[in-house]
Protein backbone atom coordinates (compact mmCIF):
# COMPACT_ATOMS: atom_id res chain seq x y z
CA UNK A 1 0.00 0.00 0.00
CA UNK A 2 1.08 3.63 -0.97
CA UNK A 3 1.00 6.33 2.12
CA UNK A 4 -1.86 8.55 1.51
CA UNK A 5 -0.21 12.39 0.52
CA UNK A 6 -1.71 15.26 2.07
CA UNK A 7 -1.56 18.02 -0.88
CA UNK A 8 -1.44 20.82 1.93
CA UNK A 9 1.79 19.25 3.45
CA UNK A 10 3.12 19.15 -0.24
CA UNK A 11 2.31 22.82 -0.91
CA UNK A 12 3.73 23.90 2.62
CA UNK A 13 0.55 24.97 4.16
CA UNK A 14 -2.89 26.14 3.62
CA UNK A 15 -4.04 25.23 -0.01
CA UNK A 16 -7.10 27.66 0.27
CA UNK A 17 -4.58 30.69 1.41
CA UNK A 18 -1.98 30.01 -1.90
CA UNK A 19 -5.00 29.92 -4.24
CA UNK A 20 -6.52 33.57 -2.39
CA UNK A 21 -2.53 34.84 -2.40
CA UNK A 22 -2.55 33.58 -6.37
CA UNK A 23 -5.56 35.02 -7.07
CA UNK A 24 -4.71 38.57 -5.33
CA UNK A 25 -1.56 38.80 -7.85
CA UNK A 26 -3.20 37.71 -10.73
CA UNK A 27 -5.58 40.56 -10.16
CA UNK A 28 -2.55 43.09 -9.64
CA UNK A 29 -0.99 41.96 -13.16
CA UNK A 30 -3.96 43.40 -14.45
CA UNK A 31 -4.95 47.34 -15.50
CA UNK A 32 -7.80 48.12 -13.05
CA UNK A 33 -8.46 50.98 -15.87
CA UNK A 34 -9.16 50.57 -19.74
CA UNK A 35 -6.90 52.38 -21.55
CA UNK A 36 -8.97 52.68 -25.35
CA UNK A 37 -6.02 54.08 -27.24
CA UNK A 38 -3.52 52.54 -26.25
CA UNK A 39 -5.67 49.17 -27.28
CA UNK A 40 -6.85 50.60 -30.63
CA UNK A 41 -3.41 51.48 -31.26
CA UNK A 42 -2.01 48.02 -30.06
CA UNK A 43 -5.15 46.33 -32.56
CA UNK A 44 -3.71 49.11 -35.84
CA UNK A 45 0.13 47.93 -34.70
CA UNK A 46 -0.71 43.98 -34.82
CA UNK A 47 -2.94 44.45 -37.95
CA UNK A 48 0.14 46.15 -39.70
CA UNK A 49 2.44 43.19 -38.66
CA UNK A 50 0.15 40.60 -39.57
CA UNK A 51 -0.43 42.02 -43.09
CA UNK A 52 3.27 41.97 -43.57
CA UNK A 53 3.77 38.69 -42.06
CA UNK A 54 1.13 36.84 -44.07
CA UNK A 55 1.03 38.76 -47.24
CA UNK A 56 -2.45 40.05 -46.15
CA UNK A 57 -4.25 42.34 -49.39
CA UNK A 58 -4.79 45.76 -48.68
CA UNK A 59 -8.87 45.24 -49.30
CA UNK A 60 -8.97 42.54 -46.62
CA UNK A 61 -7.68 45.00 -44.26
CA UNK A 62 -10.21 47.97 -45.87
CA UNK A 63 -13.09 45.80 -44.78
CA UNK A 64 -12.27 45.80 -41.32
CA UNK A 65 -14.61 47.86 -38.77
CA UNK A 66 -13.20 51.61 -38.75
CA UNK A 67 -11.24 52.92 -34.95
CA UNK A 68 -14.84 54.57 -34.95
CA UNK A 69 -16.96 51.67 -35.48
CA UNK A 70 -14.84 49.84 -32.98
CA UNK A 71 -14.77 52.80 -30.53
CA UNK A 72 -18.62 52.94 -30.83
CA UNK A 73 -19.37 49.26 -29.99
CA UNK A 74 -16.84 49.26 -27.36
CA UNK A 75 -19.34 52.20 -25.77
CA UNK A 76 -22.67 49.83 -26.62
CA UNK A 77 -20.72 46.90 -24.86
CA UNK A 78 -19.64 49.42 -22.10
CA UNK A 79 -22.74 50.34 -21.56
CA UNK A 80 -24.68 46.74 -21.82
CA UNK A 81 -22.11 45.75 -19.33
CA UNK A 82 -22.90 48.96 -16.92
CA UNK A 83 -26.90 48.40 -17.23
CA UNK A 84 -26.44 44.43 -16.23
CA UNK A 85 -24.33 45.65 -12.89
CA UNK A 86 -27.00 47.81 -11.85
CA UNK A 87 -29.33 45.61 -12.31
CA UNK A 88 -27.69 43.16 -9.97
CA UNK A 89 -27.30 45.86 -7.42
Amino acid sequence: MRPSLCISALLGGDIYSALRDRSAKAKSRFSKERDEDRALKERQRCLTKLQEQMDIPAEVLAALPSLDQIAAKAAAAKAKAEAVLNAIH
